[in-house]
């Protein structure tokens, strides 16, 4: 007698509740659904505790603690004949695409002659439909199976992904029947299992490497930079542009020659015996020798997307002293790393200047608690924007706001006007873009939330994170040290030593809290956990390593399908990981259709910055790539699909507008970084720097007319109407106007001490400022009005941020005159 199998822990009714769907097998099997177990698959059972038949259970869904990752978290319900039969028409569809002409301008994946070229006997492909369709028939038991179903379990929210994973699986079939393996192929190209013999050159180099760890505002890359200061040679690497661009303009500042290089802007000194550079860590050179290299944010090696780039400095850079610049948790990644690189290594620590703590009690969502100094942190543009909003008119302050799509410079400038005592910006709204790059003067942090998009769920932000953001909150330093030196020393590196601390520099502890009451804990249990050590060190296959396996594979095979299947054959050592290449294989796939690439061309674009998940970003991405191919000099008048007319366009102070002037950016930003990799393609750098720069004027304007000072208005329209009935109002409305607008400055007194109750020093009387500027510019309207009409105060609400600043760039880039200033 056959003996069941039946799961622990379950009651009778679930114990027995599997017989009826396995004595229906004949007629699942004939719907389409899963066949009755076989007698190895029932012994497998056995010996494994793997419920294959739970598939078809007659009651409602439930999740099992001890099933194998393979098979599919929940259980399926009655219908499941019915899910399977839809799945497999859909899949059936799929695979009609996957070879008719209809794909390539609807999912963007070329040619599909490809597939027959791959399949001249016409043998290959209907087996391969077998084998899909027969995956459907039974549990998954393969990897290509557990990614079939992956893929079919997600195919209506990501047809395309599905696309192209069948696609690359007939390639994968069509290959093995010639008799290429990849697993066998890639064996006499460059070991990926020991990246340190990539750089043979920096081997020969007897370097010792200082490791500076601590928390934010400790001092560390301050300490490091001393070091880059007094050297005759060396660079500093950071992960964010406007890191290299500060730390460029506080060593111009000083009267140091330096040069920036990121990756789309180059400015040479005029000196060309200059010896030192700030760059982003991709742009660094591994062919100069140095004395001194500092890279700073050296945790960041183990990013998923970017790790590789600092793999490849450590590794790779030749100079004498290499200082890193970290938190604390990489200290036993670089120990491991020196030893097998033979280098010597010094672990400085550091000390947080002045305390930091999780505050008791969170805003519980009252903006009006929100006290001069504050940073509200946020994760989401959209909501970062109605923050702005909505603290503004809770509040009557302006507020300022920074976040990573917006131009470095924009930034800088957004932190100057914060920084500033002396103005009534009050409060910032960010995103994680201040974690790194910006040195605010932030009394507290206010968290709006603690989890994060990552492009399909919200995930909680890790604890490292949290850490970083919240070090932000009292930065030991004083608001006019950082509003007088915003363009030149408004760097993440001025963090002092106990030994430099001034008398007139007050140490305040930095305070964290939150908007919602729930994420409080969260906070409080981060801020009191040490982040886990990192593990792996994130690496790339070099250049020369995808062009080795390409030289054995038949020509023609999409760039997406090599990069992807090399990065997924390479093998590593525990030390070492492959990063997530998801961006570039879309990048990749975006400009698969553009014929006349090579492998080295395709292999730059994949790394280009472009935000695809626009229309905008992806159509400029496959005009500059055809423009390439086509060997075709073009400036960025000569692609229409830049929007240039943005610029042509009256300015609209709204979120649409400045949304369009954001994708500008991006697209001059692309073509920038594509006119120093080929230049003789995207040649007029002058004219797409000054476009540059006029876009970064006209958004800083917009966020300036951004802020609707509500006190402000009130009071203008309060003086407007004075101005414009005077004759008409009596004693009693003038008592009424009187009383009106006593209450409206106890109001505001009640204000001002609630948002400055953490002041040492008594605050000037803003509201009589106030009054005294409507004057003014109700005085200049009135002298400048037509005569007879009354029409004085016209122009008012024009001229209300008048006053902005707005950034400058000083410098030239690469390969111009003295002369010339670039954007």
């Amino acid at each position: 007698m056959l003996r069941w199998p039946t799961p622990r822990g379950l009651c009778l009714l679930c114990q027995l509740g599997h017989r009826p769907a396995l004595l229906h097998t004949s007629a699942v099997r004939l719907r389409g659904g899963k066949p009755r177990p076989s007698r190895a698959e029932r012994a497998l059972v056995r010996q494994n505790n793997i419920k294959i038949w739970t598939k078809n259970p007659p009651f409602k869904k439930i999740r099992l603690h001890n099933r194998d990752d393979a098979y599919d978290d929940e259980i399926d319900g009655d219908n499941d004949g019915n899910d399977q039969k839809s799945r497999a028409r859909r899949l059936d569809k799929l695979l009609d695409q996957v070879w008719s002409s209809e794909l390539a301008p609807r999912y963007g994946v070329g040619h599909p002659s490809l597939l027959a070229e791959l399949d001249p006997t016409g043998e290959l492909w209907p087996a391969f439909k077998d084998r899909v369709r027969d995956a459907l028939t039974h549990s998954p038991r393969t990897e290509f199976e557990t990614e079939l179903a992956r893929h079919i379990n997600a195919m209506e929210g990501s047809p395309i992904a599905t696309v192209h994973f069948l696609r690359f699986a007939f390639i994968d079939d069509a290959l093995a029947a010639q008799g290429f393996d990849f697993a066998k192929g890639i064996d006499n190209v460059p070991d990926t299992r020991n990246p340190t013999e990539w750089y043979p050159q920096a081997r020969q180099v007897q370097r010792k490497i200082h490791l500076h760890v601590g928390p934010t505002n400790s001092g560390k890359t301050y300490h490091a930079l001393k070091q880059l200061e007094a050297a005759r040679t060396g660079y500093y690497a950071g992960p964010l542009r406007l890191l290299a661009h500060e730390v460029y303009s506080r060593f111009r500042a000083q009267g140091m020659a330096m040069d920036l290089i990121t990756g789309d802007d180059v400015r040479l000194d005029d000196d060309p015996a200059t010896n030192k550079s700030a760059s982003t860590v991709e742009m660094v050179s591994l062919t100069r020798s140095y004395d001194v290299a500092v890279i700073d944010e050296i945790q960041m090696i183990a990013d998923e997307d970017r790790g590789w780039a600092w793999t490849r400095a450590v590794l790779g850079s030749k100079a004498k002293e290499l200082h890193l610049c970290g938190e604390e948790r990489v200290v036993p990644l670089i120990e491991e790393l020196a030893a097998t690189m033979g280098d010597t290594l010094q672990v400085h620590r550091y000390q947080r200047l002045n305390p930091l703590r999780a505050q008791s009690r969170s805003l519980r969502g009252e903006l009006r608690k929100l006290r001069k100094g504050d940073c509200v942190v946020s994760f989401s543009v959209v909501n970062i924007h109605a923050l702005k909003k909505h603290i503004e008119q809770e509040t009557g302050r302006h507020v300022a706001i920074v976040y990573g799509s917006l131009p470095p410079e924009t930034r800088a400038q957004q932190a100057a006007l914060f920084n500033d005592p002396d103005n009534d910006y009050d409060f910032l709204v960010a995103s994680d873009a201040i974690g790194m790059g910006l040195n605010l003067s932030i009394k507290r942090i206010v968290f709006e939330g603690v989890t994060k998009f990552n492009g399909q769920t919200h995930q909680p932000i890790s604890v490292s994170q949290l850490k970083q953001i919240a070090g932000r909150a009292g930065r030991y330093k004083s608001a006019p040290d950082a509003n007088t030196n915003a363009n030149a020393n408004d760097v993440d590196t001025k963090a002092r030593s106990d030994s430099t601390k001034t008398a007139d520099t007050a140490i305040t502890p930095g305070l964290v809290t939150c908007l919602d009451e729930n994420d409080l804990p969260v906070i409080q249990k981060a801020l009191n956990t040490d982040a886990k050590p990192i593990q792996h060190a994130g690496i790339m296959p070099p250049g020369q390593y995808l062009d080795e396996v390409a030289s054995r594979l038949p020509e023609g095979l999409p760039f997406e399908y090599l990069l992807s299947r090399v990065c997924q054959a390479a093998s590593t050592n525990p030390r070492h990981k492959i990063c997530d290449i998801r961006a570039q294989l879309a990048t990749a796939r975006a400009i698969e259709s553009v014929q006349g690439l090579d492998l080295t061309q395709r292999l730059a674009l994949s790394a280009a910055p472009v935000d695809l998940r626009s229309g905008d970003g992806a159509q400029v991405l496959l005009a500059f790539a055809t423009c390439i191919a086509q060997g075709k000099e073009v400036t960025i008048a000569d692609v229409p699909e830049i929007p240039l007319e943005t610029l042509d366009r009256e300015p609209q102070f709204n979120k649409a507008y400045l949304g369009s002037l954001e994708v500008l950016h991006k697209a001059i930003i692309l073509y920038c970084w594509l006119g120093y990799r080929f230049s003789y393609v995207f040649k007029d750098l002058d004219m797409a720097f000054h476009a540059k720069q006029m876009t970064e004027e006209r958004i800083n304007t917009c966020l300036s007319h951004f802020s609707a000072d509500l006190l402000w208005r009130k009071r203008l329209e309060r003086m407007k109407a004075d101005l414009s009935e005077p004759s008409q109002s009596d004693p009693d409305d003038q008592a009424s106007e009187g009383s009106e607008s006593s209450v409206t400055q106890s109001e505001d007194a009640d204000d001002d001490r609630l948002l400055d109750a953490d002041r040492e020093e008594a605050p000037k009387d803003e509201g009589q400022e106030l009054d005294l500027a409507v004057e003014e510019l109700l005085h200049e309207a009135e002298s400048s009005a037509e005569p007879g009409t009354g029409r004085h105060v016209s122009n008012l609400d024009r001229n209300l941020d008048q006053n902005q600043s707005v950034s400058h760039i000083p410098a030239k880039p690469i390969g111009q005159t003295p002369d010339v200033q670039a954007g």
